[in-house]
């Protein structure tokens, strides 16, 4: 009985201390994205874009992209773009990269100056996990 009891202790602290060392990882355990750049471009025409990720483990992610327009006044909502998706290491990005393919969505932007932020939402366990990146400004003429 005291040989069971011992195994059984020795398995809970043991899982106590794997999901303790899981629930600590930080955000870029499994996503990590060095940059988003855009490229300048003409309005009513397609604006790509080059992505800096490395994607460590397979994972599924809710994420929301926004495209905000720089005015005198803050930031305005331009577009918005949202789904869901699951990741795998090695995965690529379609040649060339616009903003309406990451936004999956269409996106007509006027002339003026913009910024792209993308929020992933890592469905990881005991909580989600948010990685956020945040693009360079780029120009629509």
């Amino acid at each position: 009985m005291t040989r069971v009891l011992a195994f059984v202790i020795g398995i809970v602290a043991g899982l106590g201390l794997y999901l303790g060392w899981y629930a600590a990882q930080p955000n870029d355990h499994w996503f990590r994205v060095r940059t988003i750049t855009v490229s300048d471009g003409k309005a009513g025409g397609p604006i790509t874009l080059a992505v800096d990720r490395t994607i460590y483990r397979p994972f599924r992610a809710r994420w929301i992209a926004t495209v905000r327009r720089l005015t005198p006044d803050g930031l305005e909502t331009s577009c918005i773009g949202r789904g869901e998706n699951d990741y795998h290491p090695g995965a690529a990005l379609p040649r060339p990269l616009t903003i309406g393919y990451w936004l999956n969505n269409t996106c007509v932007l006027e002339p003026g100056q913009y910024r792209l932020t993308t929020l992933w939402t890592i469905e990881a366990w005991p909580s989600d996990r948010d990685v956020r990146a945040e693009s360079n400004v780029f120009r629509v003429e």
